[in-house]
């Protein structure tokens, strides 16, 4: 299989102008997610404080991954109520619900990618339903983690 080049799917997204966190496994350039994360953060970081001013101007947070842990930008994705698109693997998966918080795309393919990105982005109304979801079911998780405590 190809590597696959996400920046490609953005160039399928009608040259449209996208405000988001672009999260992204960079195996041609040896960045894992938390590298890449953190060089997009640290370019931006002189303009804005931090990571929750970026993710509020964001439309939609995109993470295509090969594999993950539990991806923290997901969470905080629906923490800051942005829907998601990411890819079905390991981790990605478990954080979001397809078809409520966001879309799950296959792993290594760029038109998928690009098509679930177009469609959120054409559909503002289920883009910010997404988010909305997101967000309460981030906060569920919370309040059950700490209701499970003694």
């Amino acid at each position: 299989a190809r590597s696959i080049d996400p920046g490609e799917a953005f160039g399928m997204v009608d040259g449209r102008l996208i405000a988001m966190i672009f999260a992204m496994l960079a195996v041609g350039e040896g960045l894992d997610n938390a590298g890449a994360v953190k060089l997009i953060v640290d370019a931006v970081a002189p303009f804005l404080k931090g990571l929750p001013p970026f993710m509020a101007l964001a439309a939609l947070v995109v993470l295509p991954s090969y594999r993950e842990g539990l991806p923290k930008v997901l969470i905080e994705a629906a923490a800051c109520a942005r829907a998601v698109v990411t890819t079905d693997v390991p981790g990605c998966r478990d954080a979001i619900e397809d078809g409520v918080t966001g879309l799950l795309v296959p792993a290594r393919e760029v038109p998928p990618l690009a098509q679930a990105i177009e469609h959120l982005l054409s559909d503002r109304k289920l883009c910010e339903a997404m988010g909305r979801a997101g967000r309460i079911r981030a906060h569920l998780r919370v309040y059950q983690a700490v209701g499970g405590r003694s």
